[in-house]
């Protein structure tokens, strides 16, 4: 179990274009639809208080999780 958030990337961090940035939710869905970035916001939000184990072996307990 670890305290902090391991980090772990190849060293690089992607920039994110809020301008042209889009989410397409599509597969198993009615209908599919996309979102840009202000529409992404203005979804509806939502707390999980919750464990992550990672398949690299190691566990955070007790996260606080926000998101749509």
């Amino acid at each position: 179990v670890v305290e902090s958030w391991p980090v772990l990337d190849l060293g690089v961090t992607p920039e994110l274009d809020e301008i042209t940035w889009n989410l397409t939710v599509s597969g198993l869905v009615k209908t599919v639809k996309t979102f840009n970035w202000e529409e992404f916001l203005e979804l509806p939000q939502t707390t999980d208080l919750s464990d992550f184990h990672c398949v690299t072996t190691w566990s955070r307990l007790n996260n606080n999780w926000e998101g749509v």
